[in-house]
């Protein structure tokens, strides 16, 4: 008795015979009843035993009646097509349908007849129901669809009528579950994730196609068919066998297994693959395969496989078989890396591709040969699939007759497949689908790319939960900006607030009005800041497109957007478009609902902007069905492309993890920071992330990623994975930190470098002046200088907070502070930050920032930092000073012996790791070798050129030696951006190209272009780095050779290969198509080209060199031509000022003025504001001057007339020039002082005098004096002269004084900015203003006090002012320095005589009152009588104060202020000079005017929050003598028993006994703010004034707020102030006597610097030597010719040190007339 058959068993069987003819089953059981009563009446329904259900019964005794034919299959199949649900109950008449169910029905018509089913919803749009579609008519067709052809139209009257005829004869088939027919989508994707975390999905290689070099596959992961190859013949079916077998015996089991496989899939005329090396797994869901692989011999595979395919088929058939079929592939098969080490063999899987075409197959049946018994009898085989299985079996003799009866469709059902597109809807790979569109195919990202996102409105209905669960992908994106089209309220929980607030992200939100030229928001130069701020920031952009509720935006409706908003989206998206590298955008539309109208307007302009570089994700069809009908009717896409580019059908759910998946994006790890008093505290993402310019070093770095920390083999690979990118020339990483000494060896310097960073963080070299701690890390070029201070970062993150600058920017000083406070109550403990080879006017300018912010933090109480931030600086010099201070420290290219060792014994261990197939191989580790060989250079020699000469391409040729140009030559070392080379790469670029191709199973695919980084060849991949990260541009990759020593040398062998000169390489890049697109990338090359052409490297004694390295190498190895062409052609492609002032600096010093001249004028044009280029512009004029005294000196050659002029020309443009320079540095605010201009104005007027000489009339020093100081007096030669000239020259003695004073008063009165020389050396300002005056005094200055007979009062006084002015009375600092000379006091007293006596009885000036003052006070300093003179400086300092603040006085003289509150300030032993004394409310006013006065002169001291402030000095200090001894000089302060000064600072000097002996305590009120104090003055009459004055430093301790203070009174430059306040009023017991300080030698007044070069700062110690080398020299010329002695030979042989003396000394005398030159 034959077995009962469920229910469930037939019914499939059914299904499939549908599926197979091509056709869907649509019917139900009670139709499959009634086919089987009258197919087989002899079939009785019987209970299947322990089947307790009646629902579910199964038959017996189905056997086919006599004569008929296959029992599902052929022309029954057919029986059944008619028969469906519907024919079993009354259907509703198409008249009386709804619209909805209308086009259910009419679906399978539409699909027929190749119509776009889009046309069904403008049908229920339009309400078009049942009994308006019956009743149609054509003409009204025109506007329901007026798109459609007439054809297509007509077609839709045509169905309409068919459907009327049908249902009228009863034959209308029913449709009721048409929408039902793709079966729950949804849970075949769940199924499929559920196996995506239990194994990696792989893909299968394209079918009928030869793999690619990239494909492979990975080891023991899945094959998973996603087609049912059922729906269509020409979807290919995948079949997967694997069996354990000798390896020997691999090509025969191949081929002999894949046989049957063949034949079936020739006989079913269905595409197939078999894939040999994956074992095959069912689940209930799927049929699935896992890649095993094994090892092969390809050439034997291929020779057996055919072998045995002739043995099998017959021979009439073999000749169509091998057309039919493709000959086997070979995919290798992959570990994962934490699985190589197993892999001892290379394992592929073979596949081979049937492809059974009909104009091949024709309507033939194929047969193997088997053979039958032992007597070898050959036996026909017919091989077909099990039904319902993708498994070939052996048919019996019925199933060859059921066959032949069916072939003739079966082939006729294929050639239709093949002559007509497969209409029939297919389930696609979504997931490779994305991969193709966003990731260019690869599993994860590999190339540089910028996602634009669009997001539609969210849903109303969605739960709290549905975002935080589904969107983490969001920011793994990281894209380069958002748009957001839902309307953002305070209280809703949209994308925004996720992102912002649950994932803790810093957004720069903005909405599209801000964009918008036409919007009430915009202004111009508030929009250009934005846009900077956009190219350069680290904060994501989030663009609110329709209302943003806090700044009170409502959403529009459509209409009202498209005429309010669409300009400014409009605008933001060509921003951006223009921004991002042309074909590296990969705009995202994400839609949520179907609210994305505004949404689509919107589409179209991004759309064309990103032409081809798109797609769209939704959840479901039914959202996006609507957007992909308008798209076609907007026809912004063509309908295969946007068929593509929609990505419908995946959950959100899904889709996160597939994102994350594909980003490599990690879950987010605490990052702990220690605070002030131990504990660590965790820095919340949200605060990090708003630090974006810093990198903070958590305490719990590496460990922190438990995710590899806690699984053993991720850490072993991780451990591989750094070392090796780490060895072969990558940045260091945390992570090779963390693997200690494994990885990074412990340089020599470090333990003294840790020490200096320990000792900086406890306190500053001058805790008055400076909060901020300094250390330098100087090192050369390789040598592994930021892995050193990286290293010390790591040794103390868990004692202090450790960041390294990614970029300086205006915000980072804010941050760093952030930094310091988080989370702290008291006063923080200092935080470490590297900054590595940062540009150093950035580096200065943070360094004031964090200054004046220590400043101000100061004056909170609860801040008494001694630190308030340690900055370790990481200086990457070629040539390191032979010393340093004691805050630095070098590293060299030089090895001690125990890091050799280290170094040796790891190139050991590497070795054998490589040996043993677990390790990269050595010799690919450049930079590990490089201090391995200790910078041998013959090693890079060698190296090079054996990978250079690998280098096929000529592209990557051509990349190579752009990239070493620019990194041979940049200072910086800066990663060049990656897609900076896209149009060197390819000849069109990457935009708009698309990769299409066409499977032979009818799929169009377009997947989007791999970026040619990808596919980079392994000789260029050793030398390059393409990690890096490109500051100030966001998400940019960047390019760069892994070490700058290898840049260099890879150059110089390219360009010894190409015998090309540098300035042509140069000029070959600066012509290259790098240059032709603009974008962002192309704002980063364009900076690195202007640092290479303008930045100059620090020379050894922290000099600048002339200029840029480039610029150098061409001069030296080329000529000033060439040098100047690369300049030129580099601004006229820039168009940048600061490049057009190098090429006016190039031309000036090789003396080609004209274009000097016109390149300064167009730098000065385009930036007028900047003062450097003024004095660049200056500079060409001074240059010239002197090159005409240089050569006058050398020859003796006498002017000329006209040659006089043309330098009075010159000395008039470079004066006026300089004019300029010092206007506009006055205006420079926020920017380090240019005093160059004051300098260079007297330098050049010097020149000129001394240029005099040479000329008859004036080289009598006397002729060329009377000329210069007499008002009447003129040489007869210049009485013919313009007159201008006359004048101008006289008015050198009023301008240069004034000049002089104004440098004089600048460096006296305020200290040097603190930072001036933190990178680089500062000229001396002192010297240069002392030797300045020295050679003014030769011409201005007069030798005696005896005055002669003059023709007027007036020259008398001018007299006199010169003749003060010799004596080094012209400012109060000289007098000062003038006690410190034996005969100062005389000098002082004939100072004060002369102005006594010849000038106080006539006219005399707030200068002359203000000199009288200072030669009286210093003469008598630290004198206790003295009473007639104390008298007449109290008289003098009233009379000149009223002088001061009358209108007459131009010239701000701050020490009138000085003298008065000096002088005037009542204290007790004043109280008998009471009606000489000035009433105390003067006193009050006189402070206050003080103050402004100061701010006044001095603009930029008046804002405290600039960082460029110069504190202002201070000279004196209130005493305990009497009178004049009352009185303090700060020197004063500190002079040993030996009468020797020496200076001290800090706040410890104040504790020092001499000094508290010298100085008097004044009593005091601290006020609340505790930066002032009220002081009681009490009259002479008893009555009490208050007066308020300034601390020196904030007094944070508020314990001492309004209580009674004491303090020591300083009178600075800008008024009064209280140092060292305290309650602390114990005087140390005097036991000096206050008299005449001793006399040092150490502070003679320029003493230092007259043993410096004495012999080349005035025109007269020059010429006398230089004459007396020339007449040596001409002496020994003489000798020559005669019979000498030997002394005289002695002389001869003299010649050649003398002319390299006499060569020193034109050198020195050039240097010292051009040393002003302005660093900028």
């Amino acid at each position: 008795m034959s077995a009962p058959i469920s229910m469930q068993e037939i019914q499939r069987e059914v299904e499939f015979g549908f599926l197979a003819s091509g056709k869907d089953w649509q019917g139900n059981w009670t139709t499959i009843e009634m086919v089987l009563s009258k197919v087989f009446p002899k079939a009785k329904k019987k209970k299947k035993k322990g089947n307790r259900s009646t629902t579910k019964p199964a038959f017996q005794y189905l056997k086919r009646r006599d004569g008929e034919k296959g029992s599902f299959e052929g022309e029954d199949c057919k029986d059944l097509a008619h028969l469906t649900p519907n024919n079993n109950k009354k259907q509703q008449p198409l008249h009386q349908r709804t619209s909805q169910d209308l086009c259910k029905v009419l679906k399978p018509y539409f699909k027929e007849h190749q119509l776009d089913l889009t046309l069904l919803d403008i049908l229920i749009e339009e309400e078009v129901n049942g009994e308006i579609f019956m009743n149609l008519k054509m003409n009204e067709t025109v506007e329901l669809f007026p798109s459609l052809t007439f054809g297509k139209r007509k077609k839709i009257i045509l169905i309409r009528d068919d459907l009327k005829y049908k249902e009228e004869k009863g034959e209308l088939i029913y449709e009721e579950n048409v929408e039902g027919i793709d079966s729950e989508p949804g849970e075949e994707k769940s199924n499929q994730g559920q196996l995506k975390a239990e194994k990696y999905r792989e893909t299968f290689r394209k079918f009928g196609c030869k793999p690619k070099e990239s494909n492979s596959y990975l080891w023991n992961s899945a094959l998973i068919p996603d087609d049912v190859p059922l729906q269509s013949l020409l979807i290919p079916l995948h079949y997967f066998i694997n069996e354990k077998i000798d390896e020997q015996q691999i090509p025969d089991w191949i081929a002999t297994n894949a046989m049957p496989f063949i034949a079936a899939c020739l006989n079913e005329r269905r595409n197939g693959t078999i894939h040999f090396g994956v074992a095959p797994f069912e689940t209930k869901e799927d049929y699935k395969g896992s890649v095993v692989g094994f090892p092969v011999d390809k050439k034997r595979i291929i020779r057996r496989f055919y072998h045995i395919l002739r043995l099998f088929f017959y021979e009439d058939d073999f000749e169509t078989v091998c057309k039919c079929i493709r000959q086997p592939q070979f995919i290798p098969v992959t570990f994962a890396k934490d699985m190589q080490e197993f892999s001892k063999d290379n394992l592929f899987v073979v596949e081979i591709d049937v492809v059974p075409c009909t104009i091949f197959t024709e309507e033939n049946v194929f047969f193997l040969r088997q053979n039958e018994g032992d007597d070898a009898k050959k036996k026909a085989a017919f091989f077909r699939f099990k039904k319902g299985s993708n498994e070939p079996i052996m048919g019996t003799a019925e199933d060859i007759r059921n066959y032949m009866a069916i072939k003739s469709k079966i082939s006729t059902e294929r050639k239709t497949h093949e002559e007509k597109p497969v209409d029939i809807e297919f389930k696609e790979n979504l997931r490779q689908k994305f991969l193709d569109l966003y990731s260019a195919g690869f599993e994860t990202v590999k190339e540089e790319i910028h996602p634009v996102l669009l997001l539609s409105p969210l849903d109303s209905n969605l739960s709290d939960e549905f975002v935080p669960e589904n969107f983490e992908f969001l920011n793994d994106l990281d894209p380069s900006v958002v748009f957001d089209f839902d309307f953002c309220d305070e209280n809703s929980k949209g994308m925004y607030q996720f992102v912002e607030n649950d994932q803790e992200q810093c957004l720069k939100v903005l909405t599209t009005d801000a964009f918008d030229k036409n919007s009430q928001e915009f202004k111009k130069e508030s929009f250009s800041n934005m846009l900077d701020d956009l190219r350069t920031s680290s904060i994501k952009p989030w663009i609110f497109c329709n209302g943003y509720s806090p700044l009170l935006k409502e959403p529009l409706k459509r209409l009202a957007w498209k005429q309010e908003r669409i300009e400014g989206y409009k605008e933001a998206v060509r921003f951006f478009s223009d921004e991002i590298p042309p074909g590296r955008a990969i705009v995202i539309f994400l839609l949520f609902s179907k609210n994305y109208d505004i949404l689509l307007d919107a589409a179209e302009e991004i759309i064309s902007k990103f032409k081809g570089h798109w797609l769209l994700l939704a959840e479901s069809e039914e959202i996006a069905s609507h957007w992909k009908k308008e798209l076609l009717h907007r026809q912004c896409v063509d309908k295969k492309a946007l068929e593509y580019r929609c990505i419908i059908g995946i959950p959100w759910k899904h889709v996160n993890l597939m994102i994350k998946t594909v980003t490599g994006a990690k879950k987010q790890s605490k990052c702990l920071i220690p605070t002030a008093k131990g504990p660590l505290c965790n820095l919340r993402e949200k605060f990090k992330s708003e630090l974006f310019d810093l990198s903070i070093l958590s305490a719990n770095e590496c460990e922190n990623d438990t995710e590899i920390m806690n699984d053993r083999e991720k850490r072993k690979e991780q451990r591989k994975i750094v070392e090796e990118d780490f060895f072969k020339g990558a940045p260091v990483t945390w992570w090779n930190l963390s693997f200690g000494e494994d990885h990074v060896v412990k340089r020599s310097i470090h333990p003294n470098l840790l020490e200096k960073v320990k000792l900086a963080c406890s306190k500053s070299e001058n805790e008055d002046e400076n909060k901020v701690s300094i250390v330098k890390l100087f090192h050369q070029p390789g040598a592994g200088g930021t892995t050193s201070a990286m290293q010390v970062l790591w040794d103390l993150k868990d004692e202090y907070r450790c960041a390294v600058v990614k970029k300086i920017s205006e915000l980072t000083c804010e941050q760093i502070e952030k930094l310091r406070n988080y989370e702290e109550s008291e006063t923080p403990k200092p935080p470490i930050i590297l900054i590595d080879n940062s540009d150093e006017e950035k580096v200065i300018t943070l360094c004031a920032q964090l200054e004046n912010r220590a400043r101000i933090a100061s004056r909170r109480n609860e801040d008494r930092c001694q630190v308030f931030c340690m900055l370790l600086l990481c200086i990457r010099k070629p040539n390191l000073p032979s010393f340093v201070n004691k805050g630095s420290v070098q590293l060299r290219h030089e090895l001690e012996k125990n890091e050799l060792d280290w170094f040796q014994e790891k190139g050991d261990k590497l070795q054998k790791q490589f040996l043993h197939e677990n390790g990269v191989d050595p010799q690919l580790l450049l930079s590990f070798n490089l201090l391995k060989e200790n910078f041998n250079p013959h090693y890079r020699e060698q190296i090079i050129k054996q990978f250079v000469d690998n280098i096929d391409n000529e592209e990557e040729k051509c990349l190579l030696r752009y990239l070493s140009l620019m990194n041979s030559f940049d200072i910086d070392f800066q990663p060049v951006p990656v897609s900076a080379f896209d149009l060197l790469m390819s000849d069109t670029g990457l935009a708009s190209q698309q990769s299409a191709t066409v499977s032979s199973y009818g799929i169009v695919s377009q997947m989007r272009r791999k970026g040619w980084e990808v596919h980079l060849t392994q000789s260029l991949l050793v030398l390059i780095n393409r990690s890096a990260n490109v500051k100030y541009s966001g998400q940019l990759k960047g390019l760069y050779i892994i070490n700058q020593l290898f840049a260099k040398e890879i150059f110089t062998y390219i360009q010894d290969k190409l015998k090309w000169k540098t300035s042509k390489m140069m000029l070959d890049f600066l012509k290259s198509p790098m240059f032709q697109c603009y974008n962002k990338s192309l704002e980063v090359l364009h900076k690195v080209v202007r640092d290479i052409l303008k930045k100059r490297q620090s020379l050894d004694d922290q000099k600048r060199e002339k200029f840029s390295p480039l610029i150098m190498d061409i001069l030296a190895h080329e000529d000033a031509d060439r040098a100047g062409q690369v300049l030129e052609y580099g601004f006229e492609l820039l168009k940048d000022p600061m490049v057009a002032q190098q090429v006016a600096r190039l031309y000036y010093t090789y003396k080609n003025w004209e274009k000097a001249e016109h390149f300064a004028k167009i730098a000065t044009g385009l930036k007028p504001d900047n003062s450097f280029l003024w004095d660049t512009y200056g500079q060409i004029f001074k240059t010239r001057l002197k090159e005409m005294y240089m050569e006058c000196s050398q020859n003796g050659t006498i002017l000329s007339a006209e040659e006089v002029l043309r330098a009075v020309s010159l000395v008039y443009g470079a004066i006026e020039k300089f004019k300029m320079e010092q206007i506009t540095c006055e205006k420079e605010y926020y920017s380090k002082n240019n005093d160059n201009g004051y300098f260079a104005e007297v330098v050049t007027t010097i020149t000129f005098l001394d240029l005099l000489h040479f000329y008859p009339d004036t080289n009598n020093m006397e002729i060329l004096r009377r000329f210069l100081v007499e008002p009447h007096f003129v040489p007869k030669s210049f009485q013919s002269s313009f007159p201008w000239v006359v004048t101008f020259i006289k008015s050198f003695y009023a301008r240069t004084s004034f000049v002089m004073r104004c440098i004089d008063e600048k460096i006296s009165q305020l200290k040097s900015w603190q930072y001036n020389g933190l990178l680089s050396s500062m000229p001396d300002q002192r010297k240069m203003l002392f030797d300045l005056k020295e050679n003014l005094d030769k011409y201005f200055g007069e030798e005696s006090n005896d005055i002669p007979a003059l023709d007027s009062e007036e020259q008398t006084i001018e007299f006199v002012r010169r003749r003060i002015r010799k004596l080094s009375g012209s400012s109060l600092k000289d007098m000062i320095d003038l006690r410190t000379d034996d005969d100062g006091r005389q000098t002082l007293q004939t100072i004060e005589s002369l102005i006594l006596e010849k000038v106080m009885p006539h006219c005399i000036s707030l200068h002359d009152l203000i000199t009288l003052i200072g030669a009286c006070f210093i003469k008598n300093l630290n004198r206790q009588g003295q009473e007639k003179e104390f008298r007449n400086i109290l008289r003098w300092t009233s009379q000149a104060y009223d002088m001061a603040n009358s209108q007459k006085e131009n010239h701000i003289y701050l020490e009138a202020y000085l003298f008065l509150v000096l002088f005037h300030w009542q204290t007790e032993n004043r109280t008998v000079y009471a009606n000489e004394m000035c009433p105390l409310q003067q006193v009050q006013d006189a402070i206050k005017k003080w103050k402004l006065a100061f701010n006044k002169k001095y603009t930029r001291q008046k804002d405290d929050i600039n960082p460029y402030q110069r504190r202002e000095t201070t000279f004196f200090y209130l005493g305990k003598g009497l009178k004049f001894a009352e009185i303090v000089y700060y020197e004063d302060l500190f002079i040993d028993e030996y009468g020797s000064r020496y200076l001290r600072s800090g706040d410890s000097i104040w504790q020092k006994p001499a000094v508290r002996s010298r100085l008097q305590r004044i009593q005091g009120t601290l006020k609340t703010n505790g930066i002032e104090v009220l002081v009681p003055l009490k009259s002479s009459l008893g009555n009490v004034n208050h007066v308020t004055i300034p601390t020196s430093l904030p007094i944070s301790n508020r314990a001492l707020w309004n209580k009674k203070v004491f303090f020591f009174l300083g009178f600075t430059w800008s008024g009064p102030k209280a140092f060292d306040v305290s309650q602390d009023n114990i005087d140390a017991t005097s036991r000096e006597t206050f008299g005449t300080t001793k006399s040092s030698g150490l502070f003679f007044r320029g003493a230092q610097h007259r043993q410096v070069s004495s012999d080349v700062i005035t025109n007269e110690e020059y010429l006398k030597k230089l004459t007396k080398l020339n007449e040596r020299l001409k002496k020994i010329q003489e000798l020559k010719k005669l019979k000498v002695t030997s002394r005289e030979r002695e002389e001869i042989q003299m010649e050649e040190e003398l002319r390299k003396e006499r060569d020193e000394l034109i050198r020195r005398r050039d240097d010292f007339l051009s040393g002003t030159a302005a660093e900028s």
